[in-house]
């Protein structure tokens, strides 16, 4: 059962809470004296979440992003808000089934936001997972009305309240991940639903109790496997490549013309494109498009163009 208001000696009892704060410090530490969190490459090579490494291979990268954070406040916002509503979390589901929800919440707002991140970006936070505790929170006390009646009501209109207007802020500034946030607080939900403990004062009895939480779990997973393997623009861009390697240069225009058509600022599509046309027409027929790749690439797709 939750802690009423006034009973804080249970944030001492939230081991699984204090742990991610300590795990989260500590990266925080060894990001900054591996040369600073606000690095892109010293991010990248502790784990960042890359559109573009995890289309290759890398899907790591979806749950070591959770414990990376920018900069302080970026660590200090993540782990307050930790601080204030995970030990409510964790005492009323229990530890392990704590650490599946905010790993899965964590994971499921990654992979959300790499389906809709730009694919020059780069991600790191803990905010998803947060969300995703929120969202627990909110199932708790909906499924034990029963217990908690209008105090119960209250608190989910709270975080309801909280939730939006976090998100509803996100819409308005740069560099907040929105998407992680959203998918994060998606599968926080889901995946409380899927562990609530009581579960049969809905009525299911047994067997649809663990009928129910098996099909919400495998809901879970499915959508984790249709996010990631979904056709974002660096997939995309990966499979213009295997087609020139392939000498199939009108299919490997045909897909990068797609690409800008959605992506007219990506340096790098233009850069393919232009090697593409180099080597099926003439050197010149590639030009035009080398000259974007230099003017609107990073740094290393200039070198290369």
């Amino acid at each position: 059962m939750l802690p009423r208001p006034g009973d804080y000696s249970f944030r001492n009892r939230a081991k699984i809470v204090w742990s991610i704060l300590i795990i989260n410090v500590i990266a925080f530490v060894m990001l900054t004296l591996a040369g600073g969190s606000t690095d892109t490459g010293v991010l990248i090579k502790f784990g960042a979440l890359s559109s573009n490494l995890i289309s290759e291979g890398q899907y790591w990268r979806l749950i070591t992003c959770t414990f990376l954070h920018a900069n302080f406040i970026h660590l200090g916002f993540n782990m307050f808000c930790l601080f204030i509503f995970g030990p409510t979390a964790e005492i009323s589901f229990g530890r392990i089934k704590f650490l599946l929800i905010y790993l899965i919440a964590g994971v499921g707002g990654s992979a959300t936001s790499y389906v809709f991140m730009d694919p020059r970006s780069f991600g790191v936070g803990a905010s998803g997972a947060v969300f995703g505790v929120l969202g627990s929170i909110a199932v708790y006390y909906y499924l034990n009305q029963h217990i908690y009646g209008k105090y119960g009501r209250g608190m989910m209109t709270g975080i309801g309240v909280i939730v939006l207007l976090n998100i509803g802020y996100g819409f308005t500034v740069q560099n907040v991940d929105n998407w992680a946030h959203i998918g994060g607080l998606v599968f926080g939900i889901l995946v409380a639903f899927g562990l609530q403990k009581h579960r049969s004062e809905l009525g299911f009895g047994i067997f649809g109790t663990y009928f129910l939480r098996i099909i919400v779990l495998a809901i879970i997973l499915v959508g984790i496997l249709v996010f990631v393997a979904k056709d974002n623009p660096v997939n995309s861009l990966n499979k213009a490549q295997t087609l020139f390697e392939e000498k199939k240069y009108e299919s490997s225009i045909n897909q990068l013309e797609k690409i800008i058509d959605n992506n007219p600022n990506w340096g790098k599509a233009y850069l393919l494109k232009g090697k593409v046309l180099a080597e099926y027409i003439d050197e010149n027929a590639g030009k035009d498009d080398l000259i974007k790749a230099i003017r609107l690439g990073n740094e290393n797709t200039r070198t290369e163009a």
